[in-house]
């Protein structure tokens, strides 16, 4: 895909708004979800090349809502004339998991484990360490914010100096087409960085919209420490 320009992005980029990168050098990559209902499971494939779907996902309810993330390296099936339900641990790029109370969830991506921690109790703020833009094998600690409309829910990831990485959104009255992952800067065709944000960006996605349709969640938010791991270990 040709570079594009980008205008320089504010620090205060709203969620809703436009994202914008700088630098004539930078990449824009957008990765279309689609769901099936017959198999109950969703592909997310590049829009340069929609024929070619690049993950599966595989969705448990109980006991907690459970995202499983696999490579999709044929048909995925969201047609419904392939089964991909075979497919072995191999191809496991990562989980999500979302709490029945709690408002933190955790997700894994190629083995590492870590949690999306909630800032705030009553509003879109989860920070995550990424793995993808470590600096001397330290992760850096990103931040996913969110704006909700009538028809769409944004959630835009940005680095410690508010420069946005991807954007997640979900069409909330999508029946097939249920979302978008957009990714951006100088990363946005790095495979590592790719797999981070798609996982990342989707179980904060329906972390909220799990929150919205669950009371135990209001206590869990009611009751527990916003920004309690803020300051990640070493």
């Amino acid at each position: 895909m040709a570079s594009a320009t980008y205008e320089t992005a504010p620090a205060n980029n709203l969620p809703g708004e436009p994202v914008k990168t700088t630098g004539s050098d930078h990449q824009h990559v957008t990765l279309a979800m689609n769901f099936a209902w017959r198999k109950f499971k969703s592909s997310i494939s590049d829009t340069r090349s929609p024929d070619k779907p690049l993950y599966i996902i595989s969705y448990k309810i109980f006991p907690k809502l459970k995202f499983i993330f696999r490579k999709a390296s044929r048909d995925d099936g969201s047609d419904g004339n392939t089964e991909d339900d075979g497919k072995s641990d191999d191809d496991v790029v990562g989980t999500g998991m979302v709490n029945n109370i709690s408002i933190d969830s955790s997700y894994t991506c190629h083995g590492r484990k870590d949690q999306l921690v909630a800032q705030r109790r009553f509003h879109t703020s989860y920070t995550h360490r990424s793995a993808a833009l470590a600096e001397n094998g330290k992760p850096k600690v990103v931040t996913w914010s969110g704006d909700c409309g009538l028809t769409k829910w944004d959630f835009v990831c940005v680095d410690e100096n508010q420069v946005p990485l991807a954007k997640f959104t979900a069409n909330l009255w999508g029946l097939k087409k249920i979302g978008k992952v957009e990714l951006m800067g100088p990363r946005a065709n790095d495979p590592a960085f790719r797999d981070e944000m798609v996982i990342t960006g989707i179980v904060v996605g329906y972390t909220m919209v799990w929150r919205a349709n669950n009371i135990f969640q209001l206590f869990g938010a009611l009751f527990g420490k916003p920004g309690h791991d803020k300051e990640y270990p070493e």
